[in-house]
Parts: structure tokens; sequence; C-alpha cells
């Protein structure tokens, strides 16, 4: 998929798409939504986990360490929903939960360049034009 400058800026704006959240999806739809980021450890981030599955059942299991032990990950997929796009490497840790309903991951973020010295202007006035808007 080829990007566009303003699908970078998104990305950069959001954390590589970690500030707005994350659908995870199986068969193409979404049964859960990861919000609300907190650092860890090195390279670890947990996520607040919330089931919208419609099928009960796998809300719950969604809650259990069972469902993300082994290797679920090869099966869902990790969208941001800030951009649309996917987290391509994105792993539970080997005890996912460091609290209930507070899942761990590792590399959750959309895999893109870091902005250049001219990008980091783009975003500097973005921001900027964002704060004049909400002030007038």
């Amino acid at each position: 998929m080829t990007l566009r400058y303003r699908d970078y800026l998104r990305v950069w704006e959001t954390g590589y798409g970690r500030s707005d959240g994350w659908d995870v999806e199986q068969d193409g739809r979404a049964i859960a939504f990861l919000d609300e980021p907190r650092f860890e450890d090195m390279f670890w981030i947990s996520y607040r986990l919330t089931p919208t599955a419609a099928d009960v059942a796998l809300r719950e299991r969604l809650l259990t360490e069972a469902f993300w032990k082994g290797d679920p990950s090869s099966d869902l997929v990790f969208r941001s929903r800030a951009t649309g796009l996917v987290a391509e490497h994105a792993f539970p840790a080997g005890q996912p939960f460091v609290a209930p309903a507070r899942l761990n991951m590792r590399a959750l973020y959309i895999a893109v360049r870091h902005p250049l010295p001219w990008d980091w202007i783009v975003l500097s006035v973005r921001r900027l034009m964002r704060r004049s808007r909400r002030v007038s």
C-alpha cells in the first residue's frame, strides 16, 4: 500500500496510531477495541481491552489469558482507528494481562519512516492551526 503524505502526518500525529486506539479484528469483523495506551516496560505498552463482539462467549473469552496465549495474533488484525492501517507485527505478551482487562502488547504501531526535519515543521504548523481553531 502506498501512503500519501497526509497519511504519514496522521500516523505521526497519533503516535504511530497509538493515541486513537485499535480495532481488533477477526475474520474481517471487529471483536474488541484497545485504547488508553500506557507504557509498561521497554517495548511493551498496555491497552484497555473492551470486547465488542456480538458473540457473548467470544466477549468473555477475550478477557481470558487462554485466548491470548499461544499465537492468537496469527488470525487477528490490529487496525488503527486513526488511519485504518494495520499494525503488521503486533503480538501480546506471554503474560498478556498487566491488570484485569489491560492487555500488554508489543509492536502495536504503524511502521512508517520517522519524520524528517521539514516534516516536523509541517507537524508544528498543523498543531498551531488546530489550536487556533479551538480558540476562535
